[in-house]
């Protein structure tokens, strides 16, 4: 080989070596330039309190300045699917401050739509004191009951009601402000004929000093639902039965809670308040501080913790949203680019999209923002952070296969 072919072959090695040691680390780079875009700070942020860059309380931005994917409209579309409680979603500073205003929201909308602002005048006051000869129901505590039996399709027969320790408690009102959602106590307990005509007076007064009830919120049964064989508490807050709703045996229900016209609680599900139920909903899990918009699901044992389910959107068998990580001690910090946001809040679960769908078995980590139509492959674990919209996601596993020796099987057998 001449000089000349000796310092071509030298040139292409060097540049072949280049070549090999240069393109993974721009592979890498591209990779973690991704990665900080769809997942979160938590794993670096949470242990040392947001990661090099500083943390943004997303609650100090101002509302032009929040970022789309915690933007409220960027996971429901409340014009196409006009919803019940869309005030709850209009007026929120962020998707996650829907979460904040659900508890104060629900105390006031009951006030406003259950039969206590016709002063209760239409409900029937029970008292475990004075217990009535023809109920057949189990009944704890003092509370007001009003089930509209008008058109003679509704049926009620419940298992166990709880209402408030003392009936004076069915009569305290408290003055509530929505903006900082901190109810202010009544010092004095009204009589009932000073109540009653405090609950008419305030029907004429701005949302945010209307009066809402407190222990012993009361229960609303419209006309056409089926309450067979549940557990209903009304000890913390009112519920309210939508027309037409169902609710099967085994329930639990604990106020306050919203359940909408035309859906269904199938047995075994139990709804820790707040909770609020859109229409023909169908749920059979455990929620607790949660919203279903209209015609969401998870018809089968699941968990939805501090959570907002979209409309039509669904859950598989055994779906869990997390609400509070391992080592939970902090509020949820999440990355939006290269800018860290702290959430403001240590439990938090996940928004899911509408129309999305998450498989079965699937586990959704504290802080997970899926967007609208996407759908999530069974047994598949989403990290905190960013997804979608239209995506298709999958955790992908190696499976393994191999013969099986039935003679080798059979000798450890007879050893045993």
């Amino acid at each position: 080989m001449g000089v000349g072919g000796a310092l071509g072959l030298t040139l292409l090695t060097v540049l072949v070596v280049l070549l090999l040691g240069v393109a993974p680390r721009r592979r890498s780079k591209d990779a973690a330039s991704a990665t900080a875009v769809t997942t979160p700070a938590a794993t670096a942020a949470k242990d040392s309190g947001g990661g090099g860059g500083a943390t943004v309380k997303l609650a100090s931005l101002d509302a032009k300045a929040v970022p789309e994917q915690l933007r409220v409209s960027h996971y429901f579309d409340l014009r196409s699917n006009p919803l019940a409680h869309a005030e709850l979603l209009t007026f929120a500073h962020d998707v996650v401050d829907v979460l904040n205003r659900i508890p104060s929201y629900c105390v006031s909308w009951l006030r406003r739509n259950s039969f206590a602002h016709r002063g209760f005048e239409d409900a029937t006051f029970l008292t475990d004191d004075e217990w009535p000869e023809d109920c057949e129901f189990m009944l704890h505590g003092s509370l007001y009951v009003f089930v509209d039996t008008e058109a003679g399709d509704t049926i009620f027969a419940p298992d166990r009601i709880i209402g408030g320790r003392k009936a004076e408690a069915n009569f305290k009102m408290e003055p509530i402000d929505l903006g900082s959602q901190q109810p202010v106590a009544d010092s004095k307990v009204p009589d009932p004929n000073a109540q009653r005509e405090q609950a008419v007076n305030a029907r004429a007064q701005k949302p945010a000093a209307a009066a809402v009830g407190t222990a012993g919120g009361g229960l609303h049964v419209c006309r056409g639902s089926s309450v067979i064989g549940a557990t209903l508490d009304t000890s913390a807050g009112g519920i309210f039965i939508g027309r037409g709703a169902r609710i099967e045996p085994g329930v639990v229900v604990k106020g306050p809670a919203i359940i909408g016209a035309g859906s269904s609680i199938l047995s075994g599900a139990y709804l820790r308040g707040p909770v609020i139920i859109g229409q023909e909903v169908c749920v059979r899990c455990e929620v607790k501080n949660a919203m279903f918009m209209d015609r969401a699901s998870l018809t089968h044992p699941g968990y939805v913790g501090d959570s907002i389910i979209g409309y039509n959107a669904s859950l598989g068998c055994q779906a869990v949203i997390s609400n509070l990580g391992l080592l939970g001690s902090k509020s949820v910090i999440v990355s939006v680019g290269e800018t860290a946001y702290d959430l403001g809040r240590r439990k938090i679960g996940g928004f899911i999209g509408d129309h999305s769908r998450i498989g079965s078995n699937s586990v959704i980590d504290p802080g997970t923002f899926v967007g609208p139509h996407v759908h999530v492959y069974s047994l598949s674990k989403l990290r905190s952070g960013f997804y979608g919209p239209r995506e298709v996601i999958k955790s992908t596993c190696n499976l393994e296969r191999a013969p099986l020796d039935m003679d080798k099987l059979s000798r450890r057998q007879q050893r045993r």
